[in-house]
């Protein structure tokens, strides 16, 4: 038992501790070397425009009864993907030449409340949370110990007497992932009902990009109209309209081809990094771009004061030449 002890003694005075995160570095991509590293007035519009959840159609009254129907099966409906705006995630990976999604989890239907008027994003506010959880119930974080082989301690014993030394001083012992696992979602009074998803936890995919889409409204609901091979241009050219009413809904031609004319370039930024997209992505949700990915580069990365600052800067550089090759190409 001494040698447990000692190990003990030698974290007894320890101050919280995080563990070690990744260091941060930017994948060398030779295209961003003929690209501006800024992007234009009027793309940065488009973009604020397509992460914030525009409305390409809309519905001006229902019975309730098949709004309901509708409301239940869009979480199951092909495309969908979950909200992050309410704590919702998601990544793609590369499989057999086709995007996988990976890491799924769905939103809570809660989104952060707005701070002051400004926007927050779900991962800042939930860092913040956790931050004042940690001091709150006095956790500290660490990483189970790991004996070299043949030394005789037992990692089990070893990471007891530890938790021993720090709850004598009224502290609490926990890996990361039990913390981040204890703390996973914001609670209900920091937040308000989602309007992104409208509280279930997904949002559809309304002009997937790079995934065939297999069937269009054709009207063929109505009496006496009937199908046509190509719906979807038939809809367009009739009549010179740019839009369509059908019933209660109406759909927007001219925003879903907006809407689609960005997704098509996110798509293709996501191919070339992950990282670029997610930043981009918080750097035009809230009124703060540049506080948000020092937010992002602090909680990912673990930097502090100056070296937060310029790699948020070399970041946002990467995110905006992504932009450029994607949208403009390589010039």
């Amino acid at each position: 038992m001494p040698q447990y002890a000692s190990v003990a003694e030698r974290v007894s005075t320890a101050k919280t501790l995080e563990l070690v995160p990744h260091a941060f570095s930017l994948p060398d991509i030779p295209q961003l070397r003929h690209v501006g590293k800024r992007i234009g007035d009027e793309d940065e519009a488009e973009i604020r425009w397509y992460v914030r959840d525009p409305a390409v159609a809309a519905i001006s009254s229902s019975s309730g009864a098949f709004g309901n129907q509708l409301e239940i099966a869009s979480e199951f409906g092909f495309g969908s993907l979950p909200c992050r705006r309410c704590g919702g995630r998601y990544r793609t990976r590369k499989r057999g030449g086709k995007d996988t999604i990976v890491d799924w989890r769905d939103g809570t239907g809660m989104a952060p409340k707005d701070h002051f008027g400004h926007r927050v994003s779900y991962s800042a506010a939930l860092a913040d949370h956790r931050k004042r959880m940690q001091q709150k119930h006095r956790i500290v974080l660490m990483s189970k110990p790991t004996p070299r082989p043949g030394s005789g301690v037992d990692p089990e014993n070893a990471w007891a007497a530890i938790g021993k030394a720090f709850a004598a001083q009224g502290k609490r012992l926990m890996t990361d992932a039990a913390f981040r696992a204890l703390f996973d979602r914001l609670p209900d009074e920091l937040c308000q009902p989602c309007r992104g998803c409208q509280g279930i936890g997904v949002v559809p995919r309304r002009a997937a990009a790079h995934v065939e889409v297999t069937a269009y409204p054709t009207g063929s609901s109505k009496h006496g109209v009937g199908k046509s091979d190509d719906a979807m241009g038939s809809l367009k050219s009739k009549n010179g309209r740019t839009w369509l009413t059908e019933g209660p809904v109406t759909v927007s031609f001219t925003e879903l081809d907006r809407y689609q004319d960005v997704h098509t370039i996110f798509a293709d930024i996501a191919g070339m990094s992950a990282l670029a997209l997610e930043s981009l992505e918080e750097y035009y949700i809230g009124d703060n771009g540049q506080a948000a990915l020092e937010r992002m580069v602090s909680d990912r990365f673990g930097l502090k004061g100056a070296a937060r600052v310029r790699a948020a800067s070399e970041l946002r550089d990467f995110q905006c030449g992504c932009w450029n090759v994607a949208a403009y190409g390589a010039q």
